[in-house]
């Protein structure tokens, strides 16, 4: 508490434990996209057949996806990683973590057998528990990070 504003400290965007703690979840997360983006952008009709054996989109949806999200993920691991429109990249890591929990939980909810496509071919994982976990931990640190910026408590300074 400084003076009689307790949240003064929580606002600083020179907070080095913030800013240590968000450069630790920046380069996680941004690792994980590029480990995703890099195989994908590398075997493009691996990634496409990832996407349709999850089973949720029409053919034209999923040629989109499958041209779009690896250059996205790319494109928000290197703000991520290299601290450039820091509080964009969070969102949209946000939005695409969010959705793969959700797609992910989804075929394994239908009992789906069919490979996470996650990190390409040579990492050929079911969906099940493992991927599971991984993907709700980087989402877990997305929110983590994102939460109080969205409420208005914490400036990270840039983006």
């Amino acid at each position: 508490m400084i003076g009689n504003k307790p949240d003064e400290r929580l606002k600083t965007p020179d907070n080095n434990q913030w800013r240590f703690f968000d450069g630790i979840i920046s380069w996680m997360i941004g690792m994980a996209l590029i480990f995703s983006a890099v195989p994908h952008l590398g075997n493009p009709y691996f990634f496409l057949g990832s996407v349709y054996a999850y089973q949720m989109l029409a053919p034209g949806l999923g040629q989109i996806i499958a041209i779009i999200l690896p250059v996205m993920q790319l494109l928000v691991a290197v703000c991520l990683i290299g601290r450039v429109f820091l509080n964009a990249a969070h969102l949209a890591a946000f939005v695409m973590l969010t959705t793969f929990v959700v797609v992910q939980s989804t075929a394994f909810l239908r009992g789906l057998n069919i490979s996470c496509g996650c990190f390409g071919p040579e990492h050929d994982t079911p969906i099940g528990w493992f991927t599971l976990s991984l993907i709700v931990l980087l989402f877990t640190l997305s929110v983590v990070r994102n939460f109080p910026i969205l409420l208005g408590v914490r400036n990270s300074g840039k983006g």
